[in-house]
């Protein structure tokens, strides 16, 4: 309903009265202002005249924006007829929940935030009374609030390349314009290499696939250079196709004036079946040596042959010579990679020629062999004859090969005979291998064997070199000769009598005998032969028409010495449980006592129990401790023959039952009163105290007496070590 139309300059004061019908105004009043053309809303008039409630209206954002984290954005709104401060705040969930922005400020109509790291595309602002919440308004619509965010357009997954090839790389960010490091990985992501670091943030980086990559599992990633956060990463993986080069073999020899040949191997990486030129580097090819490739162009994967052409003066040496295979593109050369090729250049063929053993040792009328070895160098396989320097041999010595002619790499036996007649002495012998061409020599070399025909010798040696004897007794050795190198001449036994103990006499039995042959050399001693250790030096000395000719020495150890026998466990102070197996030691000095009898005292030795009556002198013995309880033992070991010689332990031992811990030889009622009274009255211990672990626990408690309560009185079971 049209009340009136007011007309009016702007700055006129203008009163108007409703009446009370009209009230409240908000319902029936309407007021505009209109121009001469257009409309305009009272909200856009210096001038409006609001006669209502109180109103706020969130003019932005208001739907529909994007505002990035971090950013300082202006939240404006409009208030009529309400003018006390404002809060502010914001929800991600579409004004499920609200987050505080500002809990009171200046209800001017604005507001600068900067923008917090909640990221969300269900946003709103909602502005009210700082004091009540009404009025209040909250945006028409929601926006979005963005993080920094990075996304990589290509390659993104599913693309095919050829390292080596030209890329790039694309990507868009929002919320964020700092400099970004670029990432390149073969392996899916485990690791990554740099393509570039710090550059702009200017969404393309023109570069090239390296040459070294081939990969199914492509991947590139962009992040921010200062913290990598954000960043983006291919969405799958890409394919960089590529190939390999290499040599088979690595080495390859080739002797001058002839020609060698290798594979050079292409093999395609993920698909790559581009042809590739073959090529290598002149500039390295030793002197006179020429090469092709059969063929030099080939797609991976396949292989060219390369061979090598040398003269007869091509140097010899060792060249790395590196081959190069380069993908073809049009008529320009792309992605290339290397092989190294090691090229030996060898001298013509030829052979070495070496005796096996170089000094061979053979008395006369005999003979010895010697291996002649031809080794081939450099491919040789020529015939060679094998002769030696007959000059160079000794008197009355012949020779023969099997085989004289021989190819390497072949073996030839070399064996010399001597005569009875042929002299001692040493002679170097040359033997000559000369190649066989057409029945002309070629090419020969030469090796040498040292032949040693020595003297007749002999050797000399005691058998025991030892002898142990008792004062009164007699004791024997061998004295042995043995020939050398056809020795046969009688020889002479005599010792150094100045050496032999006093009262001590010998034999030989022969005195005289010719290698090889043995003689018994007797030492006799007597009763006071005193005790002791000489050694006797016995010598061997060839007898020829009165005259000694050569000597040879040997030695005896002779020990005069009686027997002893000394205990050496039991030996004093040891507690040895009835029924355990205990080990009786002792050890033994002086001329053999074969057999020993071992007894046992529990009265201090006064009396002897056998324990033993003639057992092994090994110096041990396994004992079961017997059921005779006493704290007075001693054990002697004696000879089983005679008694003598003899030992016995220096001091005391115990055999002790366990359980007994008052030691009278029962276990019985004040067993259990005594071990009741040491643990816990401070009453005298168990004699010895391994007698109170009844329960052989090692330890002595309660449970020790209880053990035996129950053994005693319950049928237990026995006390045990």
């Amino acid at each position: 309903m049209l009340l009136s139309t007011l007309t009016f300059i702007v700055s006129d004061i203008m009163h108007v009265y409703i009446d009370s019908t009209f009230w409240p105004p908000i319902n029936h009043l309407e007021f505009t202002r209109q121009g001469a053309v257009n409309y305009i809303p009272r909200h856009n008039l210096p001038l409006t005249i609001w006669v209502g409630p109180p109103r706020i209206q969130v003019i932005s954002p208001n739907g529909g924006e994007t505002w990035c984290v971090g950013s300082t954005e202006t939240i404006t709104w409009l208030s009529e007829n309400f003018t006390d401060d404002v809060k502010i705040e914001y929800s991600t969930n579409g004004g499920v929940d609200w987050i505080e922005i500002a809990p009171s400020t200046e209800n001017d109509g604005e507001y600068a935030w900067i923008v917090e790291n909640t990221p969300a595309a269900n946003c709103l602002v909602k502005i009210s009374d700082a004091v009540d919440g009404e009025p209040k308004d909250s945006s028409d619509a929601s926006f979005t609030i963005l993080g920094e965010t990075i996304n990589v357009t290509f390659p993104n997954g599913g693309e095919d390349f050829v390292a080596g090839d030209p890329l790039s790389i694309t990507w868009n960010s929002f919320c964020f314009t700092g400099l970004v490091d670029i990432f390149l990985s073969e392996d899916g992501g485990a690791n990554w290499d740099t393509v570039i670091s710090g550059t702009e943030n200017d969404g393309v980086q023109q570069t090239s696939i390296p040459q070294s990559v081939s990969t199914d599992q492509g991947l590139i990633k962009i992040s921010d250079h200062d913290d990598g956060d954000p960043f983006d990463q291919s969405d799958a993986f890409f394919t960089v196709e590529n190939f390999t080069i290499r040599a088979e073999p690595e080495t390859l020899i080739v002797a001058a004036s002839t020609e060698g040949s290798g594979n050079v191997i292409l093999e395609s990486q993920f698909g790559f079946n581009l042809p590739c030129t073959l090529t290598l580097d002149e500039g390295s090819l030793p002197a006179n040596i020429t090469y092709d490739f059969n063929p030099a162009t080939v797609v991976p994967t396949d292989t060219s042959i390369l061979t090598f052409h040398t003269d007869i003066s091509t140097p010899a040496g060792t060249t790395t010579i590196t081959v190069t295979g380069s993908k073809m593109s049009g008529t320009k050369n792309g992605l290339e990679h290397t092989a190294q090729l090691v090229l030996i250049v060898t001298p013509p063929p030829d052979f070495i020629i070496e005796a096996e053993p170089e000094t061979l040792t053979v008395a006369p009328a005999d003979s010895v062999d010697c291996s002649v070895i031809l080794g081939s160098l450099y491919g040789f396989s020529s015939p060679c004859t094998l002769t030696l320097e007959e000059d160079s041999l000794p008197a009355n010595t012949t020779y023969d090969f099997n085989p004289a002619t021989l190819v390497p790499t072949d073996t030839s036996i070399l064996r010399f005979r001597t005569d009875v007649s042929t002299p001692p002495g040493t002679s170097i012998i040359i033997v000559t291998g000369t190649e066989m061409s057409g029945g002309k020599g070629q090419i020969e070399h030469s090796t040498q064997v040292v032949l040693i025909v020595p003297p007749p010798d002999f050797t000399i040696e005691a058998e025991p070199d030892t002898l142990s004897v008792n004062p009164g007794d007699d004791a024997d050795c061998n004295i042995i000769l043995e020939s050398l190198y056809g020795f046969s001449s009688a020889c002479t036994l005599t010792l150094e009598e100045d050496s032999l103990p006093e009262n001590t006499t010998y034999d030989f039995n022969p005195a005289t005998l010719v290698p090889t042959d043995t003689s018994i050399l007797t030492f006799y001693t007597d009763i006071s032969t005193p005790a002791c250790t000489r050694t006797i030096i016995i010598t061997g000395s060839e007898t020829s028409q009165g005259k000694n000719g050569i000597e040879h020495s040997t030695q005896v150890l002779l020990i005069v010495a009686p027997p002893r026998i000394e205990v050496t466990s039991p030996d004093g102070g040891e507690h040895w449980c009835i029924g355990q197996t205990r080990d009786i030691t002792w050890d033994f000095e002086g001329s053999p006592v074969p057999f020993v009898e071992i007894e046992y005292s529990v009265d201090g030795g006064t009396s002897w129990e056998s324990i033993a009556d003639s057992t092994q002198n090994d110096g041990t013995y396994a004992w079961t401790v017997p059921d005779t309880p006493s704290d007075s033992c001693l054990v002697r070991v004696s000879d089983a023959a005679d008694g003598d010689p003899w030992d016995e332990s220096d001091d005391l031992f115990i055999i002790y039952q366990v359980g007994d811990v008052t030691a009278d030889g029962i276990i019985k009622v004040s067993d259990v009163v005594r071990l009741i009274d040491y643990l816990f009255k401070m009453g005298p211990p168990p004699v010895p105290q391994e007698a109170g672990n009844v329960n052989a626990d090692d330890l002595i408690n309660v449970a020790d007496v209880v053990y035996l309560i129950n053994y005693l009185f319950k049928g237990g079971p026995p006390p045990f070590c």
